[in-house]
């Protein structure tokens, strides 16, 4: 019995001792929490002061502009603020796209196509397109010439009958149809800036979008370039190069949009004050001479859309058969007699 005692007061003593450490261990967890807590809310009221009160302004602040975190080789400018407002997706300033201009859209120099290169393709403009009847290029009785005096891109539009330059009379997108290229080369504005006011720049530019249209629909596997309207000389006072470029900015726009490649034949050839270069001008001083073609032929003739199947003369950066020579290729180009356009 005795024993039984013994054992029974152990037992309730190491209940005792059990119940002791809960305890302690509560009351200790409770204190850390509270501790916590008021760790916590002390740091809260430091970073967002309570409503009436104000922040540390130990922070420097300037000019608005707040970092999470030091940058590398900033200088001292940068302000270091994390305040807990700041922290999160931040509002960025307004910032402005720049829009690409010509010179970005234009289409960049490639290696230099071999004449054979404008078999299957077609010349499209009104009267300096018409100059390649009359002037010796490597690409006379090679490409499709569809060169039509005094045209505007409305004539293409409507379908009205045209008269070549040889005297053929026809529809342009019937004769573009027909003669199913690979490539159009489109060359106009001229006629249709003399005296342009705002309004019919405008027109002009939407007879344009709607022409290219067209295009897509009658050879709708062709590769469509659209050249910069060529600039004139000073002295012409019908047309002005300041008018010129500021249309051909909104060509090169209307090329990127439709998917058209623009080549910049303003820049080709002008002269250093974006006149029409005077030993390339006729003596209006807006047509070509037959230096003026030969070195329109050299500029498209570099700058083709790279594909890998085109003729690329011996030399140039993707040309794969060497059978041929450069001076073979280029013998066509010798000087004829000059006429005008």
């Amino acid at each position: 019995m005795d024993e039984y005692q013994r054992v029974r007061r152990r037992h309730r003593q190491r209940q005792a001792r059990r119940r002791l450490r809960r305890t302690l261990a509560l009351l200790c967890a409770a204190v850390v929490i509270l501790t916590l807590s008021a760790g916590i809310t002390a740091l809260l009221n430091w970073i967002v002061p309570p409503e009436g009160q104000t922040a540390d302004s130990s922070a420097p602040v300037s000019d608005g502009n707040v970092a999470l975190a030091p940058l590398p080789n900033t200088g001292t400018g940068l302000v270091q603020n994390t305040s807990f407002s700041s922290i999160g997706p931040v509002q960025q300033e307004s910032w402005n796209l720049v829009q690409l201009d010509a010179d970005r859209i234009a289409q960049p120099e490639t290696g230099l196509v071999k004449p054979e290169y404008f078999q299957n393709v077609v010349m499209l403009g009104d009267s300096v397109t018409a100059g390649f009847y009359t002037y010796s290029t490597s690409i006379k009785g090679v490409a499709t010439i569809c060169g039509y005096r005094s045209i505007h891109p409305s004539d293409i539009v409507n379908r009205t009958t045209l008269t070549r330059e040889d005297g053929v009379q026809e529809i342009a997108l019937d004769a573009v149809a027909a003669a199913n290229p690979k490539a159009v080369y489109v060359l106009l504005g001229t006629n249709s800036l003399v005296s342009a006011d705002e309004k019919k720049e405008e027109s002009f530019l939407a007879y344009y979008e709607r022409m290219i249209q067209m295009f897509k629909e009658v050879v709708p596997d062709a590769e469509l370039y659209i050249q910069s309207i060529t600039p004139v000389r000073p002295e012409v006072s019908t047309l002005n190069n300041e008018q010129i470029r500021r249309v051909n900015e909104k060509l090169a726009q209307l090329a990127l949009a439709q998917g058209c490649h623009y080549l910049d034949l303003h820049d080709c050839l002008a002269d250093e004050n974006g006149d029409l270069s005077a030993d390339l001008a006729a003596e209006d001083g807006i047509h070509l001479n037959g230096t003026g073609y030969k070195q329109w032929v050299d500029y498209i003739s570099r700058h083709v859309a790279y594909s890998a199947d085109l003729p690329f003369l011996y030399g140039s950066p993707y040309a794969t058969k060497t059978t041929t020579t450069a001076a073979a290729d280029t013998s066509a180009d010798s000087a004829a007699p000059e006429g005008e356009a």
